[in-house]
């Protein structure tokens, strides 16, 4: 008879999962589209503010 040994998985299987994550993350946030919206962002929040002091004067 043979003694079959079955193969175990030596740590986590989430070991490399956030490594992953960061690389998608970081090809989104450097993307055209991301940028794009950033700038819109910061500008409507600068329009705000400029706005805001306008009005307490």
């Amino acid at each position: 008879m043979r003694n079959k040994k079955t193969k175990q998985r030596e740590g986590s299987p989430w070991t490399g999962v956030w490594a992953v994550v960061g690389k998608d993350m970081a090809d989104h946030l450097t993307s055209a589209r991301m940028r794009i919206l950033e700038l819109l962002i910061l500008l409507t929040a600068g329009a705000t503010v400029y706005m805001a002091l306008q009005n307490i004067r």
